[in-house]
C-alpha cells in the first residue's frame, strides 16, 4: 500500500504541484493504514482513493501546469537517466 500512496502522491504532484502531491501521499498512506487496521472500511477506502485518483487524472490535464510540477518533472527525468545509465553499465 505504500507504493499505491506514492503513486497517488506522484500523480497529484504532476498535475497540482509538489505541495498538493505531498499532502495527497500522506493522506493516502494514512487511509491505507486505517484500511489495514479496520477491515470493515477497507473497500470503502480503496474505492474512495481510486475515485480521487481517477478524478485527478480526468481534471488534471484541463488545469494550467504549475511551475513546481515542471521543476519536479525535470528532476525525475534527470534521475531516471542517471539510473538508466547506471543499470546499463
Amino acid at each position: 500500500m505504500l507504493v499505491a500512496a506514492l503513486v497517488v502522491g506522484a500523480v497529484t504532484a504532476y498535475y497540482l504541484g509538489l505541495k498538493a502531491g505531498g499532502v495527497a501521499a500522506v493522506v493516502a498512506g494514512a487511509l491505507f493504514l486505517v484500511a489495514m487496521v479496520v477491515p470493515g472500511v477497507r473497500w470503502t477506502i480503496y474505492l474512495g482513493v481510486g475515485a480521487a485518483l481517477v478524478a485527478i487524472c480526468w481534471i488534471g490535464p484541463k488545469l494550467p501546469r504549475r511551475k513546481d510540477s515542471q521543476i519536479a518533472l525535470g528532476w525525475a527525468k534527470r534521475l531516471g537517466k542517471r539510473l538508466w545509465k547506471g543499470i546499463g553499465k
